[in-house]
């Protein structure tokens, strides 16, 4: 897999393999579908119980869009 960073601040991502693009997905779509559900008081969204990480919302809707595309 190879890492392209663009001047206009972009990334690509090139060359996933199949096994790497199960992961993606896999990964993607359990963290779509299982955790950040409500969106708490300070406005942002945390993984649930097995506290992972946080996302803002703009972050929340990114995840869901790149679960949706994968």
């Amino acid at each position: 897999m190879k890492l392209k960073i663009q001047k206009n601040g972009k990334y690509m991502l090139s060359d996933i393999s199949q096994t790497e693009m199960n992961v993606l997905s896999i990964i993607m779509f359990t963290a779509d579908s299982r955790c950040f559900r409500e969106l708490e008081d300070d406005g942002e969204y945390y993984s649930g119980d097995d506290f992972v990480c946080v996302l803002s919302k703009w972050e929340r809707r990114a995840l869901t869009n790149i679960a949706k595309i994968i």
